[in-house]
C-alpha cells in the first residue's frame, strides 16, 4: 500500500508541475502575442511613413526635372 501512495504522491506531484508549467507557458503566450500585435502596429505605422515619404520624394523629383526643363 505504501507504494501504491508513493506512485499517486508521484503522479499528484507530476500534475501539479504540468499545470504549473501550462500556467507559465500561457503567461508567455500571452506576452508573446501581445509583443506581436505590437510589432504589427509598429510595422503598418512604418509602411505608411515610408509610403508618405515616397510620395514626398517622387514630388520632389517631378518639380527638380520640371525646373530643369524651365530654367
Amino acid at each position: 500500500m505504501s507504494n501504491s501512495n508513493n506512485n499517486m504522491d508521484d503522479l499528484e506531484k507530476q500534475v501539479d508541475e504540468l499545470l504549473s508549467l501550462c500556467d507559465k507557458l500561457t503567461q508567455s503566450n500571452q506576452h508573446l502575442q501581445g509583443t506581436v500585435d505590437e510589432l504589427q502596429t509598429e510595422r503598418s505605422t512604418l509602411i505608411e511613413q515610408k509610403d508618405k515619404a515616397k510620395t514626398h520624394i517622387e514630388a520632389m523629383i517631378t518639380r527638380l526635372k520640371t525646373m530643369e526643363q524651365n530654367p
